[in-house]
């Protein structure tokens, strides 16, 4: 809460009865009693425009005393709430700055899949620019996207994508969204990527994009819309066709719809029945994706629905093996740690919100409070680790309490929580 002698009630309460030519000052006091929930440097912004107003006035009115003693105070005031936004915006940016880095410092196998589709919802809001890396095999191609300046030592993650350990030629570059297109801003010729870029990336994350690819010339522009090539229509989801009229419309997802995916869902069911029967244990870890991805089609989340098929087929193609208790363990404590550092983001943020003494404020304290709640303190299963990632990976409300929140705080929650999961699901049996 700002200081008294910058609320309006306050300099109303001084002025009353005075002959001040005040307008453009209560103007910009006003503005900043409605700046309180905006960042910090809108702030700084409003503060400059009251003391450049008060300055004005007090020039207006020399000689009046009692004017000169309240705008000093006012004066004094101004200082300490910009000195305290400038700290803010440090501090803001120290915490972005160890977020990015400790996001990636160590690779893991979500890397280049789940956590490839957090980074690609952050690019689709067109406020980003992220560093990529392709490595290109001569029938087969992998794509790193990173928020901070990706190392030569990370090709490795790629090589081992690919299955192969040379022979690789890799290609830097940048992605941003516009235009409707994931754009690849290359070092290298663009011809041909695009189509490349675009099975890769439904590979990695089970998306159908469009994508674009931006060569080093003025005129060197490759692009892969929506529409399904041939080579997708060879390894999309093979059905039969449905009755005239009955078919969902799936623009989001290049063409494939919900009927498509569903049939593709039924083609493994006797797979999935099979191994049940094999190995009852596995029931629960085999009936969890399939409920996400029922969840995922009623919604109309197509291109989640088709993840978690690929998903159930790794599962179902992977052997049975023995845990590794230590292994397991060495996990669980991962998760501990990145679930203790989220929680107190959130409490941090509460806390914050409950500063506001704001009517809705209550509200917003439940929905947060809420995402704590699911955040499953040990997840020693693999339906318990289901769960958690269909839940931190589609939540709405975890979509809010990560965006920008006017306190200066910075809360991430899905992409240390999803790199902390892929490790235990690593460690669980399948």
């Amino acid at each position: 809460m700002v200081d008294k002698t910058l609320s309006v009630a306050e300099w109303k309460k001084f002025s009353k009865g005075k002959d001040l030519k005040d307008a453009a000052l209560l103007k910009a006091l006003e503005a900043l009693d409605k700046a309180q929930k905006a960042a910090p440097d809108v702030q700084l912004k409003v503060l400059d425009e009251i003391d450049k107003q008060a300055n004005v006035l007090l020039k207006a009115a020399k000689g009046d005393k009692p004017l000169s003693a309240y705008l000093g105070d006012m004066d004094k005031a101004l200082t300490s709430e910009r000195k305290a936004l400038e700290q803010a915006i440090k501090d803001l940016a120290k915490a972005q700055a160890k977020a990015s880095s400790s996001d990636e410092d160590e690779d893991s196998p979500a890397t280049l899949t789940t956590l490839m589709v957090s980074l690609l919802r952050q690019l689709r809001k067109g406020e980003v620019r992220m560093s990529t890396l392709i490595a290109l095999a001569p029938k087969d191609m992998a794509v790193l996207i990173s928020r901070k300046t990706i190392t030569p030592a990370r090709r490795k993650l790629l090589a081992d994508e690919l299955g192969v350990s040379g022979g690789l030629k890799y290609i830097v570059g940048e992605c941003l969204f516009e235009e409707g297109f994931y754009t690849f801003v290359v070092q290298a010729p663009a011809a041909g990527l695009a189509k490349r870029l675009k099975a890769a990336l439904l590979k990695q994350t089970g998306l159908r994009l469009k994508v674009r690819v931006r060569g080093e010339g003025a005129d060197d522009l490759d692009d892969e819309g929506d529409e399904i090539d041939a080579e997708e229509r060879d390894t999309a989801p093979q059905v039969e066709s449905g009755k005239a009229g009955t078919e969902t419309p799936a623009a989001s997802t290049g063409g494939i719809t919900a009927e498509q995916l569903t049939a593709a869902m039924n083609k493994l069911s006797p797979k999935i029945k099979a191994l049940v029967m094999a190995n009852p244990a596995l029931k629960a870890s085999l009936l969890a994706p399939v409920a996400a991805f029922q969840e995922h089609v009623k919604a109309g989340r197509l291109p989640q629905a088709g993840a978690e098929i690929k998903r159930l087929a790794a599962l179902l193609a992977s052997p049975v093996a023995s845990p590794d208790p230590a292994l397991l363990d060495q996990a669980l404590a991962a998760w501990t740690q990145a679930r203790t550092a989220v929680l107190a983001q959130l409490l941090a943020l509460e806390k914050a919100i409950r500063g506001m003494k704001d009517p809705e404020g209550d509200a917003a304290i439940i929905l947060v409070k809420a995402i704590q709640a699911n955040l499953t303190a040990r997840p020693d299963s693999r339906q318990a680790v289901a769960e958690l990632e269909r839940y931190i990976s589609t939540d709405d409300i975890i979509d809010e309490a990560q965006g920008p929140n006017g306190f200066g705080l910075t809360v991430e929650i899905r992409t240390p929580l999803l790199a902390a999961l892929s490790k235990v699901r690593a460690a669980l049996p399948a």
